[in-house]
């Protein structure tokens, strides 16, 4: 996807952020050519998933889109969390933008991010105290502290669902079969996916 496209959709995202104040920080953040230019060009992992030019912003938005159907499932969730999970997915690898979150710690970025938001998110907190809390928790936070909410339950699924596929289908295009599996060797952890042959098809 070209990097137009990819802003394009960007834009589309945030403009669907119904709460002014949330909508105002994303459009906030990537205003900044620092932050928007290597987030539209940067890949999401070096030997992970999307670890191609525009991978990060292409996770990212499948991320906010898988975000926004988990949210559906069972009882709607409200409107407001809707909103915030949509600016925790938007902003979760923001850190991946920054030097700081680029070390081999896995965690670095979250950090690097959290640290970056902090002014904002004080900013944010003197008109929507909770919003502000929820955002710190959904984007790194919970490492920290402990407890759990479906809030933050739907954006981690999202997140790990975004990766999950994009590694399957490489996989499945590059993959090496062995039995049941497939498997994805990368320069990182090995990856194996359950594909079991018809029967069928095996003979």
């Amino acid at each position: 996807m070209s990097l137009n496209r990819l802003a394009d959709a960007l834009t589309v995202e945030i403009g669907k952020i119904e709460d002014v104040e949330l909508r105002h920080l994303s459009e906030t953040v990537f205003a900044i050519p620092t932050i928007l230019g290597p987030f539209l060009q940067q890949p999401a992992s070096r030997q992970n998933h999307h670890a191609f030019p525009g991978g990060l912003a292409m996770h990212t938005l499948e991320t906010v889109g898988l975000f926004e159907q988990l949210a559906q499932v069972g009882q709607p969730m409200a409107a407001v969390d809707i909103d915030i999970g949509r600016v925790a997915c938007l902003l979760h690898d923001l850190g991946k933008t920054l030097p700081l979150g680029n070390s081999a710690d896995r965690f670095a970025h979250e950090r690097a991010g959290r640290e970056f938001l902090a002014p904002l998110f004080s900013i944010l907190a003197q008109r929507r105290p909770r919003h502000a809390r929820l955002l710190d928790y959904l984007i790194g936070g919970h490492r920290e502290e402990r407890g759990s909410s479906r809030l933050l339950y739907t954006v981690r699924q999202a997140d790990i669902l975004s990766a999950c596929m994009n590694n399957e289908a490489i996989a499945h295009a590059e993959g090496q079969r062995d039995g049941d599996f497939i498997t994805l060797r990368t320069n990182g952890p090995e990856r194996r996916y359950i594909d079991p042959l018809d029967s069928r098809e095996a003979s």
